[in-house]
């Protein structure tokens, strides 16, 4: 089976989400990445697709926790997935 190729963005929303939920890491961690991302100029439409899908696989038991902390880090992330939803 084929490997897909995931960009950067993608790649340190999933490293953040393993070591949120997977490595006990600290949410402080969480939201400083968050906010790292932002400061390099990142889409928030990019970020929200990836935070939903790793969120969603690998924070299984709470997928919900890092959409809390990212809201505390900026709204505009989850209303960038609101909006691609329609």
């Amino acid at each position: 089976m084929a490997r897909k190729n995931y960009g950067p963005i993608s790649k340190a929303i999933k490293r953040l989400c393993v070591q949120l939920c997977l490595l006990n890491g600290s949410e402080a961690e969480f939201k400083d990445g968050l906010m790292k991302l932002i400061h390099t100029g990142a889409s928030f439409n990019a970020m929200a697709k990836s935070l939903r899908k790793w969120a969603l696989e690998i924070c299984k038991d709470d997928p919900e926790r890092a959409w809390r902390l990212a809201d505390q880090v900026d709204m505009r992330i989850r209303k960038a997935w609101q909006k691609y939803q329609g």
